[in-house]
């Protein structure tokens, strides 16, 4: 067909080809948007409640402090990180693990002595228990120091719950060891089946409290390990509490006290025999146990106490960093 100047067109033709549906493209995965967390000190942008009291911090600066409470706003920021913690607190935590270094080397010193006492034959009963109470008092304070509860926290989580069982097993231990004084020193003499038991009783009830104690200040350790923070140190610590804390259940409270209890119930002594010879092996393995795993518990101790003094250090800093900055205008001349 003519169009005029334009000369000859070819002729249209229809591209079905085209009209077809044609089914969506596959959407592929969406970007990974990486937050980027400033370096330096920035001004909070969103509702932020502080840890200590609640205050809102919307609008103020992480590197001053809280105006209700007077607490870093860092602390609320970065979480539970004890650099960002009240540093006479940290300094508290670290005086209680070398006040707990003391205790067991203490009571190891203390058993020595008494040992050797005994087999001179010049110590009685007694006087072995009060130097065995005098290094778990020693003991006792460091672990009341090292579970001191944090006056920057409200929240309760599982880490106080773990502080409250330690000082709760501490607590039933000295009570079990009065005990035994009263029953060394004669002012409660069992005569009978009745006290026999009662006696037993209290022992694997005292013991088996301690027990959970133990396994729970494994657990608070390995807590204050991830506020140093110290990945490796609170993995070793988990380590240690399994195996301590197995060697420790066989040993110390099923077979020197459950299995006592049980002959005293029924008023039947083990018979010699294989099975006794079986107790007496996975016994021996269980004291192996906790041999290794207390003596690698020293070894952490003695880490932690470090990581706490450094942690200790830096919160001073922290906190003495954010007093000038909170005395100071935006504009960093003295308001």
């Amino acid at each position: 067909m003519n169009h005029g100047a334009g000369g000859v067109q070819p002729p249209m033709y229809e591209d079905r080809s085209m009209s077809q549906a044609v089914p969506p493209p596959v959407p592929g995965p969406l970007p990974v948007v990486v937050p980027v967390i400033p370096r330096g000190p920035y001004e909070l942008t969103v509702s932020t409640p502080c840890l200590a009291c609640g205050y809102d911090l919307h609008g103020l600066r992480t590197d001053s402090r809280c105006p209700e409470c007077g607490t870093p706003i860092g602390r609320s920021v970065h979480g539970s990180i004890l650099r960002f913690a009240e540093p006479r607190y940290v300094r508290k935590l670290a005086r209680g693990v070398v006040w707990i270094l003391w205790g067991i080397l203490t009571t190891i010193v203390g058993a020595i002595a008494a040992g050797v006492l005994a087999v001179a034959g010049g110590l009685s009963t007694r006087a072995m228990l009060l130097i065995a109470m005098g290094g778990n008092l020693v003991g006792v304070y460091g672990t009341w120091l090292a579970t001191t509860p944090d006056p920057g926290r409200l929240d309760e989580d599982w880490q106080m719950t773990a502080r409250k069982v330690v000082r709760f097993a501490v607590v039933t231990g000295l009570v079990h060891y009065l005990l035994l004084l009263m029953i060394s020193g004669r002012l409660w003499r069992p005569g009978s089946h009745g006290a026999a038991l009662m006696i037993s009783a209290a022992g694997f009830v005292a013991l088996t409290i301690g027990f959970i104690g133990t396994i729970a200040q494994f657990a608070y350790f390995r807590s204050i390990a991830l506020r140093v923070p110290s990945e490796p140190l609170a993995a070793r610590t988990r380590m240690v509490m399994w195996g301590f804390g197995i060697g420790y259940g066989i040993k110390v409270v099923i077979l020197d006290n459950a299995l006592p209890l049980v002959s005293v119930l029924t008023g039947r002594a083990p018979s010699p025999g294989a099975g006794n010879l079986l107790l007496e092996g996975t016994g021996f393995l269980a004291a192996l146990a906790m041999l290794v795993f207390g003596i690698w518990w020293l070894i952490l101790l003695l880490r932690y106490r470090r990581r706490l003094i450094e942690c200790a250090q830096a919160a001073e800093a922290t906190w003495a960093s954010q007093t000038v900055s909170a005395a100071m205008g935006p504009s960093g001349i003295e308001g």
